[in-house]
């Protein structure tokens, strides 16, 4: 059986799924990115650990957070963003499947403020 200790808030969420659009013009220079609501996924949210931030950040791609899903599915990519309130999470990287077990799938994510993906 499976206990957790988890405070209300902390356990498994809704996060809404969005991924850019871009188009090119005639010059071929990329135009303004729209989001279009792709899907939805159920994860829980935590703070990466120093040790991680510091890992990430030497490889120029700075996190703040993890989002830990159960199962493989990958349903979110790198670049997509996961709305979960108000809260803005850009996925940085693509998703890892630690030790290749397929239980967990894990997203590096750095958290946005201002993102607007409901235009």
């Amino acid at each position: 059986m499976f206990h957790s200790f988890l405070r209300p808030g902390q356990g498994f969420q809704c996060f809404e799924i969005y991924s850019a659009d871009t188009s090119v013009t005639e010059n071929g220079r990329p135009t303004q990115i729209s989001y279009n609501s792709k899907s939805h996924l159920i994860g829980i949210l935590s703070q990466a650990t120093p040790e991680e931030k510091q890992q990430w950040s030497t490889t120029e791609h700075p996190i703040t957070h993890k989002i830990v899903q159960r199962g493989n599915c990958r349903i979110a990519h790198e670049q997509d963003i996961l709305k979960l309130g108000s809260r803005y999470f850009y996925i940085q990287r693509e998703p890892r499947n630690p030790g290749d077990l397929n239980h967990f799938t894990v997203y590096f994510c750095e958290e946005r403020k201002g993102l607007n993906v409901e235009r």
